[in-house]
Formats: structure tokens, sequence, C-alpha cells
């Protein structure tokens, strides 16, 4: 959950949301969170030693929103064969 609270700060820092929006940093909490668990299930689905599936977990809940993201475009990409590029906020969508 670490990794929503850096996450963030970093757009925070980047003027991309503003400093009291808890509603926000909650989401991010929340999505770090469980994209860390489902990286554990996953690896330890797979037989994967601890300190490897740590690591992974660390990097995927840091990842949260953003690994859903790009999860959501590959399988976007498999399905139609192309695309739609979102900028950060959402509000311009751009067909590749």
């Amino acid at each position: 959950m670490l990794g929503g609270a850096i996450n963030f700060w970093q757009k925070w820092k980047a003027g991309k949301v503003r400093v009291f929006n808890v509603m926000e940093l909650v989401g991010e909490l929340f999505v770090s969170g469980v994209c860390g668990v489902f990286a554990w299930w996953v690896c330890k689905g797979l037989g994967m030693n601890e300190w490897l599936t740590a690591a992974v977990v660390g990097v995927i809940g840091h990842m949260g929103s953003r690994a859903i993201f790009m999860a959501e475009q590959w399988m976007e990409r498999r399905l139609t064969g192309s695309v739609a590029r979102h900028t950060q906020s959402d509000t311009q969508i751009k067909e590749q």
C-alpha cells in the first residue's frame, strides 16, 4: 500500500491532484493493496520462492493502477488490434 501513497505523492508533485483529495489517496492505497495481494496469489500459485515473490509483489503493488491500465491496453490490443490512447486525466482519447 506504500506504493499507492508514493503514486499519490508523485501525482501531487506533478500538479495532477489536489493535496486534500482524500478519496484519490484512499483509492490509490486500495488499488495498490489489491494488486499486491493478487500478485502474491499468482506467485504462490506458480510456486515461486519467497524472495522473488516479495520483489514481484513490491513492484506490482507500487505500479497499482498503472498495472491495471497496462493490462487493459494489452487486452484491448489483443482483441481489437488497436488501442485507444488515454491521457493521465482520461479527458482526451485519441485513436492510434
